[in-house]
This record gives structure tokens, C-alpha cells and sequence, in this order.
């Protein structure tokens, strides 16, 4: 939308409780943005046999989850099998891609999926751990993991280190 200020980036966990992850996706939803909100990825994903994608998904309001996967031969897009139920905590939100029967090229991820939205002010919401697997039942081992947000941990080399003070962070790329 003209006015979605909406965005993205990888952040420290901000709620370990439920999920131990040292880095999530925090989406930043603007009140002005479009419905369906969210990312796409031209990560490819086989969902001939495991058919369930899992997403944990901590977010201060409840409101509708949806998963898209898109191929050249038709697209799927479906909600959350198990409605949203918690707010402020993490939840394993499920999709069934029973349907689904190969590749699919392209995944589209739209945690706060409200249509008309009708938001008064901008939320936060954190998502992390995209897996597929054959189980339905949320938090369950993954047999392939799509995307977990942790970052290559760095130690620095440099002198002395009670002289040297060196540091190193984390930012977008100016």
C-alpha cells in the first residue's frame, strides 16, 4: 500500500520462553499496510512426501495465519490448521499441504492476515523456525528446515583484550 511502512529484519530472541532460538524474524506491521503482509522467498520447498510446514509465530493480537507455496503448475495458500489461541508467547502454527504433490518454487509467509485490517497503531510480531515435516501436531522435530533465522556466530581476532576495544554488530547494509 502508498502507505505501508511495514518491514522486516533479524533480531535477538526477545521471548525464550517457548523458544530457545538465539535469532528470530521480527515484521514490524505498519497500521496502514496492506492485508496480506508478510514475505516471499524463492526458497524452494519438496512437499511430495512431508506435508506439514511449521512456523513459530509470537504475536500480541489474534488474528489469521496464512502459508502460500506457488509454482508455475498452480499455487496453495492456506490458514493456520490450529487457529491462533495465545497472544505475547510463542505458538507452533501448522499448514496442511496435503495437496500439494511436488516442488514448489516460491513460499509466501502472511503472519497477521486481516482483512480489512483494521490496526489503530503499528505491532510487533516475531516469527522463526520454518520447517516441513509429516507431522501434524505443532512442535514437532523438523526433517528439513526452510529457514531459522541464526546467524554464523564470529569471535573476533585481535591484541591484547584488555587494551583493544574492538567490537563488532549487526546492521543493515548502508
Amino acid at each position: 500500500g502508498a502507505n505501508d511502512q511495514s518491514f522486516m529484519t533479524v533480531v535477538p530472541n526477545p521471548d525464550t520462553a517457548g523458544n530457545n532460538s538465539w535469532y528470530v524474524a521480527k515484521f514490524v506491521r505498519d497500521m496502514d499496510g496492506v492485508p496480506w503482509g508478510g514475505f516471499y522467498s524463492g526458497t524452494p520447498v519438496d512437499l511430495s512426501v512431508n506435508k506439514y510446514v511449521h512456523v513459530k509465530v509470537w504475536k500480541p493480537r489474534i488474528s489469521p495465519v496464512k502459508f502460500k507455496i506457488e509454482s508455475p503448475g498452480g499455487n496453495i495458500e492456506v490458514a493456520s490448521k490450529y487457529p491462533q489461541t495465545l497472544t505475547n508467547q510463542w505458538e507452533d502454527m501448522v499448514f496442511d499441504f496435503s495437496a500439494a504433490i511436488a516442488n514448489y518454487g516460491t513460499i509466501v509467509f502472511m503472519p497477521d492476515f486481516e482483512d480489512p485490517l483494521t490496526l489503530t497503531g503499528d505491532v510487533d510480531i516475531y516469527f522463526d523456525d520454518i520447517i516441513i515435516n509429516n507431522d501434524s501436531m505443532p512442535n514437532t522435530a523438523a526433517v528439513t528446515v526452510v529457514e531459522d533465522y541464526e546467524i554464523l556466530p564470529l569471535n573476533m581476532m585481535y591484541g591484547n583484550m584488555t587494551v583493544d576495544s574492538s567490537s563488532m554488530t549487526l546492521i543493515p547494509n548502508p
